[in-house]
């Protein structure tokens, strides 16, 4: 790799191969299979490739490489808060930064979290970058990883992540698209959202949909665990929490999840209003009076929908609909 044509070359047909692997690999574990393939051009022992909201710095779905779910979950609980370098990449997304751009190593080793955390982990050396999405408030975060103390990363390592950042992204963009069409209508799109889980419940690759329909319904949610209350979801192909609908297609060691609103099941847009002021709790004619129809014209869509959404009381839809 110290020739750069030939460094030039091994990048090259890289990013050709994230492209390709948009069309071969499966969704389920796409993130995790592509990320191994970095190490033709930035060889690491461990890695993770986290998507999530940014404005929020929180993880919702991850790939991880070398390591288990245990770990992560310690980072998430203990250490998060404190990372100092996830800091760093976070508040300059899409320029890669390494434990040693950040600290003196000498004053790294002292610190907590290296202590306790990243040396009994393995991870002595770590480079990581940020994609940030501002308009979506879709974020990807990639860390990389060495367990070798003398194995540092090279700033020509650091400037190739941040070449291959942008081509992961719209690969992943790419990749989720198409798993839209591969499974089900295109119509569908905005009602509903797709991820993949695994038997514990972590979220291994999620749709932006998915996410933003668990935002709403968990707004504590932080990932990268399905919330309690829908972790239930994995017991049965079917089952609801909140407002939502879980279905669950089994695989080996990782599940298709889906997740719908159930206040969008098939109800028109003029059956929404009304669903979501009558849920709020105004009357059938305060209803009416706000939409400029007849108090009649409400009787009938409240009952459609209600026909729509198998409930039978106000406070059944308040649920669908909460308000606050």
């Amino acid at each position: 790799m110290g020739d750069d044509g030939a460094a030039g070359g091994v990048l090259n047909t890289l990013i050709a191969g994230i492209y390709a692997g948009v069309l071969e690999l499966p969704y389920a574990d796409f993130k995790e299979r592509t990320l191994a393939g970095l190490t033709a051009a930035i060889p690491f022992t461990s890695g993770v490739w986290a998507s999530g909201a940014y404005s929020s710095n929180t993880m919702h779905s991850v790939a991880l490489l070398n390591h288990g779910p245990e770990m992560l979950m310690d980072y998430v609980m203990h250490w998060q808060e404190n990372d100092f370098v996830r800091a760093a990449v976070v508040g300059k997304p899409g320029k890669a930064h390494r434990n040693e751009d950040v600290m003196p190593l000498a004053e790294y080793h002292q610190s907590a979290i290296y202590l306790q955390f990243s040396k009994p982990a393995g991870l002595e050396h770590a480079l990581g970058v940020v994609h940030a999405d501002l308009a979506s408030d879709l974020g990807e975060l990639l860390f990389l990883f060495r367990d070798d103390p003398d194995q540092a990363f090279t700033d020509d390592e650091v400037r190739r992540l941040e070449l291959l950042l942008p081509h992961l992204t719209t690969a992943w963009r790419q990749r989720q698209a198409l798993h839209r069409y591969e499974t089900g209508s295109p119509a569908e799109f905005q009602t509903s959202g797709l991820a993949v889980i695994d038997d514990r419940g972590l979220l291994w690759t999620v749709e932006p949909r998915f996410s933003e329909l668990l935002r709403e319904a968990f707004p504590r949610w932080k990932g990268p665990r399905l919330p309690a209350d829908a972790v239930r979801a994995l017991r049965s192909e079917t089952a609801r929490a909140g407002n939502l609908e879980f279905h669950v297609t089994r695989g080996e060691g990782r599940h298709l999840i889906s997740v719908r609103r159930l206040g969008d099941d098939g109800l028109t847009a003029a059956e929404i209003k009304v669903a979501r002021l009558f849920a709020g709790g105004r009357s059938n004619r305060e209803v009416a009076a706000g939409l400029g129809v007849s108090p009649a014209t409400v009787r009938n869509q409240l009952a459609s929908i209600y026909r729509k959404l198998d409930i039978h009381s106000k406070a059944e839809l308040a649920r669908l609909f909460p308000t606050g």
